[in-house]
Protein backbone atom coordinates (compact mmCIF):
# COMPACT_ATOMS: atom_id res chain seq x y z
CA UNK A 1 0.00 0.00 0.00
CA UNK A 2 3.14 2.53 0.62
CA UNK A 3 4.45 1.66 -2.21
CA UNK A 4 1.68 2.05 -4.56
CA UNK A 5 1.06 5.45 -2.88
CA UNK A 6 4.24 6.74 -2.96
CA UNK A 7 3.91 5.45 -6.79
CA UNK A 8 0.89 7.90 -7.01
CA UNK A 9 2.38 10.40 -5.48
CA UNK A 10 5.73 11.22 -8.11
CA UNK A 11 3.16 10.22 -10.71
CA UNK A 12 1.01 13.03 -10.25
CA UNK A 13 3.59 15.36 -9.75
CA UNK A 14 5.08 14.61 -12.94
CA UNK A 15 1.63 14.55 -14.49
CA UNK A 16 1.68 18.45 -13.24
CA UNK A 17 4.50 19.88 -14.01
CA UNK A 18 3.97 18.31 -17.38
CA UNK A 19 0.87 20.41 -17.40
CA UNK A 20 2.81 23.06 -16.57
CA UNK A 21 4.88 22.74 -19.45
CA UNK A 22 2.19 22.06 -22.12
CA UNK A 23 0.79 25.55 -20.26
CA UNK A 24 4.40 27.69 -20.80
CA UNK A 25 4.23 26.37 -24.62
CA UNK A 26 0.38 28.12 -24.61
CA UNK A 27 1.11 30.83 -23.07
CA UNK A 28 3.98 31.76 -25.97
CA UNK A 29 1.55 30.43 -28.69
CA UNK A 30 -0.93 33.01 -27.30
CA UNK A 31 1.51 35.70 -26.59
CA UNK A 32 2.91 35.18 -30.65
CA UNK A 33 -0.81 35.33 -31.59
CA UNK A 34 -1.67 39.04 -29.74
CA UNK A 35 1.25 40.23 -30.69
CA UNK A 36 0.42 39.38 -34.00
CA UNK A 37 -3.21 40.72 -33.93
CA UNK A 38 -1.79 44.25 -32.55
CA UNK A 39 0.99 44.78 -35.75
CA UNK A 40 -0.89 42.97 -38.45
CA UNK A 41 -2.44 45.81 -40.60
CA UNK A 42 -4.79 45.76 -42.61
CA UNK A 43 -9.03 45.47 -41.87
CA UNK A 44 -8.58 42.87 -39.21
CA UNK A 45 -5.26 44.16 -37.32
CA UNK A 46 -5.83 46.67 -34.05
CA UNK A 47 -3.16 48.88 -34.77
CA UNK A 48 -5.72 50.68 -37.32
CA UNK A 49 -7.52 51.94 -33.86
CA UNK A 50 -4.47 51.94 -31.08
CA UNK A 51 -2.08 53.86 -31.48
CA UNK A 52 1.92 53.11 -31.21
CA UNK A 53 2.27 53.50 -27.74
CA UNK A 54 -0.82 52.02 -26.66
CA UNK A 55 0.19 48.99 -28.60
CA UNK A 56 3.53 48.75 -26.49
CA UNK A 57 1.72 49.19 -23.09
CA UNK A 58 -0.54 46.66 -24.28
CA UNK A 59 2.29 43.71 -25.45
CA UNK A 60 4.08 44.56 -22.15
CA UNK A 61 1.20 44.34 -19.56
CA UNK A 62 0.66 41.02 -21.74
CA UNK A 63 4.15 40.12 -21.24
CA UNK A 64 4.29 40.85 -17.86
CA UNK A 65 0.97 38.63 -17.20
CA UNK A 66 2.28 35.49 -19.06
CA UNK A 67 5.70 35.89 -16.76
CA UNK A 68 3.36 36.37 -13.59
CA UNK A 69 1.20 33.24 -14.51
CA UNK A 70 3.98 30.97 -15.25
CA UNK A 71 5.99 31.91 -11.51
CA UNK A 72 2.54 31.50 -10.17
CA UNK A 73 2.26 28.31 -11.72
CA UNK A 74 5.82 27.44 -10.80
CA UNK A 75 5.06 28.50 -6.84
CA UNK A 76 2.26 25.97 -6.85
CA UNK A 77 3.81 23.04 -8.21
CA UNK A 78 6.74 23.62 -5.90
CA UNK A 79 4.41 23.88 -3.09
CA UNK A 80 2.60 20.51 -4.20
CA UNK A 81 6.05 18.83 -4.61
CA UNK A 82 7.07 19.81 -1.30
CA UNK A 83 3.51 19.35 0.57
CA UNK A 84 1.37 22.41 1.38
CA UNK A 85 2.03 22.00 4.92
CA UNK A 86 6.03 22.65 4.71
CA UNK A 87 6.34 25.40 2.14
CA UNK A 88 4.92 28.51 1.51
CA UNK A 89 1.58 28.03 1.33
CA UNK A 90 0.83 27.20 4.62
CA UNK A 91 1.68 30.87 5.52
CA UNK A 92 -1.98 31.94 3.77
CA UNK A 93 -4.22 32.21 6.20
CA UNK A 94 -7.45 34.20 4.33
CA UNK A 95 -8.02 31.76 1.57
CA UNK A 96 -9.75 27.95 2.29
CA UNK A 97 -11.54 28.89 5.71
CA UNK A 98 -10.50 27.08 8.74
CA UNK A 99 -9.08 24.33 6.72
CA UNK A 100 -6.55 26.41 4.96
CA UNK A 101 -5.42 26.74 1.70
CA UNK A 102 -5.38 22.98 1.18
CA UNK A 103 -9.26 23.23 1.07
CA UNK A 104 -9.62 26.53 -1.23
CA UNK A 105 -11.21 26.69 -4.37
CA UNK A 106 -8.55 26.57 -7.71
CA UNK A 107 -9.44 30.53 -8.18
CA UNK A 108 -8.21 31.21 -4.24
CA UNK A 109 -5.41 28.65 -4.36
CA UNK A 110 -4.26 30.85 -7.99
CA UNK A 111 -5.03 34.22 -6.20
CA UNK A 112 -2.65 32.85 -3.49
CA UNK A 113 0.20 31.79 -5.91
CA UNK A 114 -0.17 35.29 -7.69
CA UNK A 115 -0.11 37.10 -4.61
CA UNK A 116 3.17 35.67 -3.47
CA UNK A 117 4.82 36.62 -6.85
CA UNK A 118 3.78 39.90 -7.03
CA UNK A 119 4.30 40.82 -3.60
CA UNK A 120 8.15 39.45 -4.12
CA UNK A 121 9.00 40.50 -7.25
CA UNK A 122 7.68 44.21 -6.58
CA UNK A 123 10.01 44.46 -3.14
CA UNK A 124 6.86 44.71 -1.69
CA UNK A 125 7.56 42.10 1.33
CA UNK A 126 4.75 42.41 3.25
CA UNK A 127 5.91 39.58 4.92
CA UNK A 128 2.61 37.59 5.70
CA UNK A 129 3.91 34.75 3.14
CA UNK A 130 7.42 33.78 3.66
CA UNK A 131 9.45 30.63 2.26
CA UNK A 132 9.23 28.09 4.49
CA UNK A 133 11.70 25.74 2.69
CA UNK A 134 14.94 25.84 0.65
CA UNK A 135 13.18 25.24 -2.53
CA UNK A 136 10.67 28.64 -1.60
CA UNK A 137 13.73 30.18 -0.70
CA UNK A 138 15.25 29.68 -4.64
CA UNK A 139 11.37 30.79 -6.02
CA UNK A 140 12.31 33.40 -3.86
CA UNK A 141 15.09 34.74 -5.38
CA UNK A 142 13.95 33.62 -8.70
CA UNK A 143 10.97 36.18 -8.60
CA UNK A 144 13.33 38.80 -7.22
CA UNK A 145 15.48 38.82 -10.20
CA UNK A 146 12.91 38.20 -12.56
CA UNK A 147 11.03 41.74 -10.69
CA UNK A 148 14.48 43.61 -10.86
CA UNK A 149 14.53 42.77 -14.84
CA UNK A 150 11.00 44.05 -15.76
CA UNK A 151 11.57 47.09 -13.58
CA UNK A 152 14.65 47.80 -15.35
CA UNK A 153 13.03 46.99 -19.18
CA UNK A 154 10.10 49.07 -18.40
CA UNK A 155 12.45 52.05 -17.28
CA UNK A 156 14.26 51.47 -20.20
CA UNK A 157 11.56 51.16 -22.87
CA UNK A 158 10.00 53.97 -21.19
CA UNK A 159 13.24 56.35 -21.24
CA UNK A 160 13.45 55.32 -25.04
CA UNK A 161 9.78 55.93 -26.24
CA UNK A 162 10.08 59.73 -24.26
CA UNK A 163 13.44 60.20 -26.32
CA UNK A 164 11.44 58.57 -29.46
CA UNK A 165 8.77 61.30 -28.43
CA UNK A 166 10.79 64.64 -27.84
CA UNK A 167 12.91 63.04 -31.83
CA UNK A 168 9.29 62.99 -33.28
CA UNK A 169 7.99 65.94 -31.74
CA UNK A 170 11.31 68.20 -32.96
CA UNK A 171 10.52 66.73 -36.33
CA UNK A 172 7.03 67.86 -36.57
CA UNK A 173 7.64 71.19 -35.06
CA UNK A 174 10.34 71.94 -37.57
CA UNK A 175 7.91 70.45 -40.14
CA UNK A 176 5.51 72.57 -39.48
CA UNK A 177 7.58 75.79 -39.37
CA UNK A 178 8.82 75.12 -42.67
CA UNK A 179 4.98 74.31 -44.30
CA UNK A 180 4.27 77.76 -42.65
CA UNK A 181 7.03 79.46 -43.82
CA UNK A 182 6.22 78.25 -47.56
CA UNK A 183 2.36 78.77 -47.00
CA UNK A 184 3.37 82.40 -46.04
CA UNK A 185 5.63 83.02 -49.13
CA UNK A 186 2.94 81.12 -51.95
CA UNK A 187 0.33 83.60 -50.59
CA UNK A 188 2.70 86.50 -50.73
CA UNK A 189 3.72 85.86 -54.76
CA UNK A 190 -0.04 84.78 -55.41
CA UNK A 191 0.81 81.55 -56.82
CA UNK A 192 -1.52 79.36 -58.67
CA UNK A 193 -3.44 76.99 -56.69
CA UNK A 194 -2.48 73.96 -59.01
CA UNK A 195 1.36 75.56 -58.86
CA UNK A 196 1.16 76.25 -55.26
CA UNK A 197 0.00 72.68 -54.50
CA UNK A 198 2.57 70.65 -56.16
CA UNK A 199 5.18 72.92 -54.05
CA UNK A 200 3.36 71.75 -51.15
CA UNK A 201 3.53 67.91 -52.49
CA UNK A 202 7.53 68.74 -53.20
CA UNK A 203 8.03 69.19 -49.50
CA UNK A 204 5.78 66.88 -47.74
CA UNK A 205 7.58 63.90 -50.22
CA UNK A 206 11.74 65.67 -50.30
CA UNK A 207 12.65 68.21 -47.73
CA UNK A 208 11.43 66.20 -44.27
CA UNK A 209 13.48 62.88 -45.82
CA UNK A 210 16.29 64.88 -46.40
CA UNK A 211 16.14 66.84 -43.09
CA UNK A 212 16.12 63.57 -40.74
CA UNK A 213 19.36 62.14 -43.30
CA UNK A 214 22.23 64.03 -44.39
CA UNK A 215 22.23 63.38 -48.03
CA UNK A 216 24.75 61.69 -50.08
CA UNK A 217 25.76 64.90 -52.26
CA UNK A 218 26.21 66.77 -48.41
CA UNK A 219 28.61 63.77 -46.96
CA UNK A 220 30.70 63.10 -50.31
CA UNK A 221 31.28 67.66 -50.38
CA UNK A 222 32.21 67.09 -46.80
CA UNK A 223 35.33 64.91 -47.58
CA UNK A 224 38.54 65.90 -49.31
CA UNK A 225 39.40 65.25 -52.95
CA UNK A 226 41.52 62.12 -53.08
CA UNK A 227 39.20 60.37 -50.41
CA UNK A 228 35.89 61.46 -52.14
CA UNK A 229 37.30 60.06 -55.57
CA UNK A 230 37.97 56.66 -53.97
CA UNK A 231 34.35 56.72 -51.89
CA UNK A 232 32.23 57.93 -55.44
CA UNK A 233 34.52 55.43 -57.36
CA UNK A 234 33.27 52.84 -54.97
CA UNK A 235 29.83 53.67 -55.11
CA UNK A 236 29.36 54.08 -59.07
CA UNK A 237 32.19 50.66 -59.45
CA UNK A 238 29.10 48.69 -60.50
CA UNK A 239 27.46 51.92 -62.75
CA UNK A 240 30.16 53.18 -64.65
CA UNK A 241 31.04 49.14 -65.87
CA UNK A 242 27.83 49.08 -66.69
CA UNK A 243 27.27 51.63 -69.55
CA UNK A 244 29.50 51.30 -72.47
CA UNK A 245 30.98 54.92 -73.06
CA UNK A 246 32.84 53.69 -69.14
CA UNK A 247 33.54 49.84 -69.26
CA UNK A 248 36.91 50.09 -70.32
CA UNK A 249 38.29 52.97 -68.57
CA UNK A 250 41.04 52.54 -66.29
CA UNK A 251 40.80 52.80 -62.35
CA UNK A 252 42.30 56.56 -62.22
CA UNK A 253 40.30 58.00 -64.70
CA UNK A 254 36.86 56.60 -63.26
CA UNK A 255 38.07 57.73 -59.88
CA UNK A 256 38.17 61.24 -61.20
CA UNK A 257 35.21 60.64 -63.51
CA UNK A 258 33.37 59.49 -60.36
CA UNK A 259 34.32 62.40 -58.04
CA UNK A 260 33.21 64.87 -60.37
CA UNK A 261 29.59 62.84 -59.88
CA UNK A 262 27.57 65.00 -57.89
CA UNK A 263 23.98 62.83 -56.56
CA UNK A 264 21.26 63.83 -57.08
CA UNK A 265 17.58 62.43 -56.00
CA UNK A 266 14.60 63.04 -57.71
CA UNK A 267 11.12 62.79 -56.35
CA UNK A 268 8.20 60.50 -57.96
CA UNK A 269 6.49 62.72 -60.64
CA UNK A 270 9.30 65.53 -60.44
CA UNK A 271 11.10 66.34 -63.32
CA UNK A 272 14.97 66.42 -63.84
CA UNK A 273 14.92 68.45 -66.77
CA UNK A 274 12.85 70.39 -69.08
CA UNK A 275 12.38 70.57 -72.88
CA UNK A 276 14.24 73.47 -73.81
CA UNK A 277 16.07 74.13 -70.75
CA UNK A 278 20.12 74.79 -70.88
CA UNK A 279 22.27 71.51 -71.76
CA UNK A 280 24.57 72.05 -69.34
CA UNK A 281 25.11 68.70 -67.46
CA UNK A 282 24.62 65.24 -68.21
CA UNK A 283 23.21 62.20 -65.74
CA UNK A 284 24.17 59.05 -65.20
CA UNK A 285 21.04 56.94 -63.82
CA UNK A 286 21.62 54.64 -60.87
CA UNK A 287 18.07 53.96 -59.66
CA UNK A 288 14.56 53.78 -60.42
CA UNK A 289 12.97 54.65 -64.17
CA UNK A 290 12.92 58.19 -66.00
CA UNK A 291 10.36 59.24 -68.28
CA UNK A 292 11.74 60.89 -71.64
CA UNK A 293 8.67 62.56 -73.30
CA UNK A 294 9.14 64.99 -76.74
CA UNK A 295 6.65 67.78 -77.07
CA UNK A 296 6.58 67.96 -80.72
CA UNK A 297 6.67 64.24 -81.82
CA UNK A 298 4.28 63.09 -78.71
CA UNK A 299 7.00 60.63 -77.82
CA UNK A 300 7.60 58.98 -74.75
CA UNK A 301 10.29 56.68 -73.61
CA UNK A 302 10.70 54.47 -70.78
CA UNK A 303 14.54 54.72 -69.22
CA UNK A 304 15.98 52.00 -67.19
CA UNK A 305 19.71 52.37 -65.41
CA UNK A 306 22.36 52.18 -65.92
CA UNK A 307 22.78 54.41 -68.63
CA UNK A 308 23.63 58.07 -69.38
CA UNK A 309 20.92 61.05 -69.67
CA UNK A 310 21.12 64.60 -71.18
CA UNK A 311 24.36 63.28 -73.55
CA UNK A 312 23.72 65.37 -76.12
CA UNK A 313 25.31 68.23 -73.89
CA UNK A 314 28.87 67.02 -75.02
CA UNK A 315 28.37 67.76 -78.43
CA UNK A 316 27.31 71.72 -78.10
CA UNK A 317 30.51 72.92 -79.19
CA UNK A 318 30.18 70.72 -83.01
CA UNK A 319 26.18 71.46 -83.07
CA UNK A 320 25.14 74.79 -81.27
CA UNK A 321 21.33 73.62 -81.53
CA UNK A 322 22.14 70.89 -79.19
CA UNK A 323 22.73 73.69 -76.18
CA UNK A 324 19.03 73.03 -75.61
CA UNK A 325 17.47 69.79 -73.82
CA UNK A 326 15.93 68.29 -76.93
CA UNK A 327 12.80 66.24 -74.73
CA UNK A 328 12.04 66.49 -70.88
CA UNK A 329 12.95 63.93 -68.31
CA UNK A 330 10.29 62.89 -65.88
CA UNK A 331 11.00 60.90 -62.37
CA UNK A 332 8.80 58.04 -62.86
CA UNK A 333 5.98 57.80 -60.51
CA UNK A 334 6.73 54.63 -58.17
Amino acid sequence: MVSAHIENYWANRCLTFTMFLRLMRLAQLMKLLFVDSLITSGTNGLSRYISVLGQYALVALYAIAVLVHNLACMAWIVALIEGLDYSWATKVTWVGGPGGIEYASMPEQYLASVYWVVTTATGTGYGDVTPNSPGDALLAMLFMVCGVGMVALLIGSIAELLTQATSDARRAHAFRQKLMEVDEWLQRRNLPTKLSRAVTNYYNQVWLQHRDHPTEAAILSELPPYLRGRVASHITAGLLDGVDVTRGLEQTVKEQLASRLVPVEVAPGHELCREGDEADCLWLLQEGEMVRMRAHTHQVDLICPPCWLGESCLLVAEHPQLQHRPATLRWAQQ
